[in-house]
């Protein structure tokens, strides 16, 4: 899914419309990041502390 992420956003960097741009990663882009969050969502519920090397999204929520 990161390649798929990823080509997307390289064919979205050669349109020079910032507002074609802008169309395209919301409608293509947000909606293929949004699913992949779902999934990391589901691990940082199922992956001990000790083992998740990185702040958990719900806890970065709370840095200042």
């Amino acid at each position: 899914m990161n390649k798929e992420i990823l080509a997307k956003v390289d064919a979205t960097n050669a349109v020079h419309d910032e507002a074609k741009k802008a169309d395209t990663l919301c409608g293509k882009v947000k909606p293929k990041m949004d699913e992949l969050r779902e999934y990391v969502d589901e691990l940082e519920n199922l992956v001990d502390d000790e083992l998740w090397p990185m702040p958990k999204f719900w806890e970065m929520l709370f840095i200042s």
